[in-house]
């Protein structure tokens, strides 16, 4: 009961990050459910509503400058999916990051309109206009894809069977490091609680948790209110 309470109460504090560390967003020039590039002027839309915002926005398919190019993991990427019936328009805005994680997501934006051209662009200026509460503005952080969840980091290295790390001690825990070609990477720092079994994990303001299931240990938490589980091994780590 208690670590379904701990789940309960971190599932509640748990957000990716934040809009404010990312300062470019490229927009395609034709979303999935389009069936060409800007129809309903859509993408073009898209893309004023974000600068409106505050964002430095590039289409996918347009020559990036070199401080966009090279740095993947300092942008964002919207992607805009419709979920129509015969008497609403319904759009969202999705905001995935270099690991194609969901960080962020628009309130579904809806419109009535008959007419398909002004239902969706009611649609996506409601859909905008939930961010607008956000009050964004960039921090001027630079995203280190050693910040990402644990599970994201994972697809940086070679696809294993479970995910090896590197345990040092701290006060009441461990420092955990992922080992790449570089050398070590910082992950999480991890808290022994009265379950010898159950670590509460942290990496600034993404939390997790550290559970151990019949001698595996899997890292758990929520992303976009679905629970991730990730297999680890980890050298070094014991009560």
């Amino acid at each position: 009961m208690r670590l379904i309470l701990l789940m309960l109460l971190m599932a509640s504090g748990m957000y990716a990050q934040q809009l404010n560390d990312y300062q470019y967003v490229i927009v395609p020039a034709k979303f999935e459910f389009q069936k060409q590039p800007n129809q309903y002027r859509l993408n073009t839309l898209a893309k004023m509503h974000l600068e409106n915002l505050g964002f430095k926005v590039f289409y996918d398919n347009e020559e990036l400058p070199k401080e966009v190019a090279i740095n993947n993991c300092q942008r964002l990427t919207a992607d805009v999916t419709q979920d129509n019936n015969m008497f609403q328009t319904k759009l969202v805005v999705h905001f995935k990051d270099c690991m194609n994680r969901e960080v962020y997501k628009t309130e579904e934006g809806t419109s009535r309109e008959k007419d398909l051209q002004a239902g969706y662009v009611e649609a996506l200026r409601n859909a905008f206009a939930s961010m607008e509460k956000l009050n964004y503005k960039y921090s001027g952080n630079q995203v280190n894809p050693s910040d990402l969840p644990l599970a994201a980091a994972a697809q940086t290295s070679k696809p294993t069977s479970s995910l090896v790390l590197d345990a040092r001690p701290i006060d009441n825990g461990f420092d955990l490091f992922l080992k790449d070609t570089s050398g070590s990477m910082y992950l999480f720092t991890v808290y022994r609680t009265s379950d010898p079994d159950v670590y509460i994990a942290f990496q600034k303001s993404k939390q997790g948790v550290l559970l151990r299931k019949s001698g595996q240990w899997y890292f758990e938490s929520y992303e976009s209110g679905k629970l991730m589980s990730e297999a680890v091994t980890i050298n070094g780590m014991s009560q």
